[in-house]
């Protein structure tokens, strides 16, 4: 199956005239899609969730290649000013390019903003940030998604106070809530 993508995929793009973005929207997924195959216990360590999409050389490929064909279309998405801005209902137009039978043809895929600005923000850190700086910032909101990246072999630096919240969150259903008087 991955073969048959990929020629797919190869014949597809043999009609394209790329510039330097267009090959690095190529090569960096293809580069992830390979990692499954080459390395099958690269995400032996990460959360179950990622590791259902990932795993797969296909899906992981596909999910790298619309995340970079949304930040080449719509760079301002790095920017965290303007990311907080955008509702979470709202949604963004990603353009997905496609050829077949040598007609070229762009088509629209609908993404709300709330799943992307968790995904969309860290990168974003990564990228804005001072060379040499390690670390990474995470917004108490998102506090919760500590949890799943419990378990995995990191060095924990700082963050006590987001991480005792996330811990408080993550048990709040067992915690006893008495009634309003009056209710």
């Amino acid at each position: 199956l991955f073969g048959m993508v990929a020629a797919s995929g190869i014949r597809t793009l043999s009609r394209v005239r790329f510039d330097n973005r267009d090959v690095l929207v190529v090569a960096l997924p293809l580069g992830i899609a390979l990692l499954p195959t080459v390395a099958p216990s690269i995400y032996a360590a990460f959360p179950t969730w990622f590791t259902l999409v990932f795993d797969s050389g296909i899906s992981a490929g596909a999910v790298a290649a619309i995340l970079l064909n949304l930040l080449r279309s719509h760079p301002e998405l790095l920017n965290p000013s303007h990311l907080a801005r955008r509702r979470d209902d709202e949604q963004i137009l990603v353009p997905v390019h496609t050829a077949q039978d040598g007609v070229q043809r762009t088509l629209q895929v609908a993404l709300p903003y709330g799943r992307l600005k968790p995904v969309l923000a860290t990168l974003g850190d990564f990228y804005l940030r001072e060379p040499g700086d390690t670390s990474i910032r995470l917004a108490t909101a998102d506090a919760t998604r500590l949890e799943g990246l419990r378990t995995l072999p990191l060095d924990w630096q700082g963050g006590e106070r987001v991480r005792h919240f996330a811990e408080r969150l993550r048990d709040i259903r067992h915690c006893p809530v008495a009634a309003p008087d009056g209710l």
